[in-house]
């Protein structure tokens, strides 16, 4: 077979021809293929509609059918038999079929043809590569596929920008900040109110429906009826059977609303608000106890009570709900009804390890999956408290995906969050949503392509650096979670942050004829240059033990804060001031701004002291010794600080200023936690031991016994 020329020496060769009921997303794909075919040749492309205007390619002409056109139906692939996202790509003779299943298949299947076939890459929201090709000729092509997940989710990808073309070109179908219009193909939505923690839209715990409705609402421990100021403090008593009627009625008036919608949603949530607190009245704990102790069996036993009640007029509707916090344990006898959905929230594993396959969370997820017939995971790979933290993390994706799969998981959340903060955000957004659509597939292709396409000459200094990380991390290895800070990656040494620094140091090099790379290349390196200013204090008191000069100590803190404030501009100008967020957006991303570049002020003014070992610990080895010094506490208190202290063994104290009254308040100055950080902290640990006022033996400095503990 010749191959098919569809453009030749900047001149075209091929017209477009769409189905003349062709729906918005196929017409969007009609769209979006002339427009970068013509970025990629230089050249036009016409659009015809079948039926309408001369749709038959005249001699040496290329012809593209888009959609369910009648070339498709010749070519045997009937959209009205496909799944939703099912799409194909088949040549026969002269003519080029891109269709598939309605509503995104068509659309999915145009993306893939410009991606696979042609060498369009979207990057990003804000980055894209379009080869130069005058002339531009396909061989013979019969591929088609379809995405493995059926909910594919991306927490706050554009949380920076509110174009949705980003997400549909990567075949995201769940966009989470804004939505996907229908002509870019919808969304996998949920309808109204939200999608999780959605108690407290259902039955607003304000004042006048409390004082009407007490019985509506949680019994503490106390047996009192609760509420609370915080909206997601609240929950609701599920066993009050008239909560349950009134909190149907209005599920069923949302999704009766939502039935006009050009993609109608199909998922619906009905989760527990953002605490664990959980109705301890006689019934809720009766139903509790009845289903194996699980907070869930109750959670479970109200969603199954409202799929039952919602499944001949609306079998279509599917019901989730979140196993998270106090609802994460699995319950016993009970299942969940075939139209209720399961997320399962991943809080606990370790980012910097595939998660195990006999480990916790997969011991959950199989637990789940055998009492639901769809199960969700809402996966993280941001910390919450410290961003930007270096973190090798690309290793884990395709065993976690592949986990996912063999417990028939349906959809996936990941809570990747931060564009500006987190480290190679790009790179590894884009590595994860490949293999969201394929987890089988071969990586290494992927990332070179990322890495080769982006960075360009830098891509094997940036190689070489995930390579250095990953093998540090090994070397030491760390626990990470979504609470976690940098100071919880114990391979962020001098040895390892010297190399890495030099790494991006040639890399820069290699691009530094080109100011885009360059900044790409900066963006990458920022999580690294911000370990080395947060972690200064450390990392001097590191080299200076090692019986090195300190003004020999290979970081210029000051150079390298300057340059993180650099990128951050750089970045800013690219994501925010150049794809206005809205206002909303622009607030948030104010505040987090303002957070991440405080953190490094405050870095910056650090003391620079040498924490002493004390001398009743000075013959321990170091593998058995650990110093939890002033600089490595959290603190909560405005106002606190480290400062020298020469009375102090380690030369450095923690010190707050504080009243009488709150003094004589206080009943708890110190308060110790631990336990093992790869499971949830829940504040009862055994292991936490408190100082209290009482046992201060006075002023100055003194050594207080805890105990001896097996973290559990």
């Amino acid at each position: 077979m010749k191959d098919l020329v569809l453009a030749e020496n900047g001149k075209s060769l091929a017209i477009i021809l769409v189905a003349q009921d062709a729906i918005a997303p196929e017409r969007t794909a009609a769209r979006e293929l002339a427009a970068y075919l013509g970025k990629v040749t230089g050249t036009e492309f016409g659009i015809v509609t079948e039926g309408k205007q001369k749709s038959t390619p005249e001699a040496g002409q290329t012809l593209i059918a888009v959609g369910a056109t009648h070339y498709a139906r010749d070519m045997d692939i009937n959209a009205s038999l496909l799944g939703p996202e099912h799409w194909f790509m088949r040549r026969k003779a002269n003519v080029l079929v891109l269709a598939g299943g309605r509503p995104r298949g068509t659309l999915y299947a145009v993306y893939h043809f410009l991606e696979d076939v042609v060498g369009v890459h979207w990057w990003s929201a804000w980055a894209e590569h379009v080869p130069d090709k005058p002339t531009l000729t396909i061989g013979p092509l019969d591929r088609h596929g379809e995405p493995v997940f059926a909910q594919r989710a991306m927490a706050y990808t554009a949380a920076f920008s509110q174009d949705p073309r980003s997400a549909a070109r990567n075949r995201i179908n769940f966009h989470y900040c804004w939505p996907i219009p229908s002509e870019y193909g919808g969304e996998s939505k949920y309808g109204p109110p939200n999608f999780c923690h959605t108690f407290c839209f259902y039955l607003p715990p304000t004042d006048a429906l409390f004082k009407q409705h007490p019985e509506w609402f949680l019994m503490d421990a106390d047996g009192k009826r609760k509420r609370f100021d915080e909206v997601q403090e609240n929950q609701l008593c599920l066993s009050n059977q008239a909560m349950r009627e009134v909190f149907l009625a209005k599920l069923k008036d949302n999704i009766n609303k939502s039935r006009n919608d050009p993609v109608p949603p199909i998922y619906f949530d009905v989760s527990p608000n953002d605490s664990p607190r959980f109705c301890q009245c006689e019934a809720c704990q009766a139903v509790v106890k009845a289903k194996g102790g699980a907070d869930a069996g109750l959670l479970l036993d109200f969603l199954n009570y409202l799929a039952d009640h919602i499944q001949d007029e609306h079998p279509e509707i599917i019901l989730g709900t979140l196993a998270y916090l106090n609802t994460e344990a699995v319950p016993r006898h009970i299942k969940a009804r075939s139209n209720v959905a399961i997320r399962l929230c991943n809080t606990r594993s370790n980012y910097l390890e595939p998660i195990p396959a006999n480990g916790p969370f997969a011991r959950l997820l199989s637990g789940w999956a055998k009492i639901a017939d769809k199960v969700m995971v809402w996966d993280y790979h941001s910390s919450f408290c410290d961003m930007a933290a270096p973190m090798p993390l690309e290793h884990t994706f395709q065993p976690d995906l592949q986990l996912f799969l063999r417990h028939n998981v349906v959809s996936t959340l990941n809570d990747y969050r931060y564009p500006m903060h987190d480290e190679l955000f790009d790179f590894r957004m884009w590595v994860l949503v490949k293999l969201h659509e394929d987890p089988y597939q071969d990586v290494e292709p992927l990332i070179e392509t990322f890495l080769n396409g982006f960075y360009g000459p830098a891509a094997p200094h940036v190689r070489d650096y995930l390579h250095t990380a990953e093998e540090a991390s090994r070397a030491k290895p760390s626990a990470f979670n979504p609470g976690s800070t940098m100071a919880a990656l114990r391979y962020l040494d001098v040895p390892f942050l010297r190399q890495a620094q030099a790494l991006f140091v040639q890399a820069e090099a290699a691009v530094k004829d080109s100011p885009v790379l360059v900044q790409r290349v900066r963006h990458a390196r920022m999580g690294v240059d911000k370990a080395t200013v947060v972690l200064f204090p450390k990392l001097y008191r590191e080299w200076i033990e090692g019986g090195n000069k300190p003004d020999d100590i290979p970081f210029d803190r000051e150079q390298i804060a300057e340059r993180i404030k650099q990128t951050y501009d750089e970045q800013w100008a690219l994501r925010v001031d150049a794809h206005e967020p809205g206002p909303s957006g622009r607030e948030i991303r104010e505040y987090q701004r303002r957070d991440f570049l405080d953190s490094i002020a405050t870095a910056l003014r650090r003391t620079l002291v040498i924490v002493a070992r004390p001398k009743k610990f000075a013959e321990l080895p170091d593998d058995a010794y650990f110093q939890y010094a002033a600089d490595a506490f959290g603190h909560t208190r405005e106002g606190t600080e480290v400062v020298e202290v020469e009375e102090a063994e380690s030369g450095i104290a923690n010190r707050s200023v504080l009243t009488d009254a709150e003094i004589k308040a206080m009943t708890h100055p110190l308060r110790l936690d631990l336990h093992d950080h790869t499971k949830r902290a829940t504040g009862h640990e055994p292991t936490i031991e408190s100082i209290k006022m009482e046992d201060i033996a006075g002023s100055g400095y003194h050594w207080y016994q805890l105990g001896t503990y097996a973290p559990g």
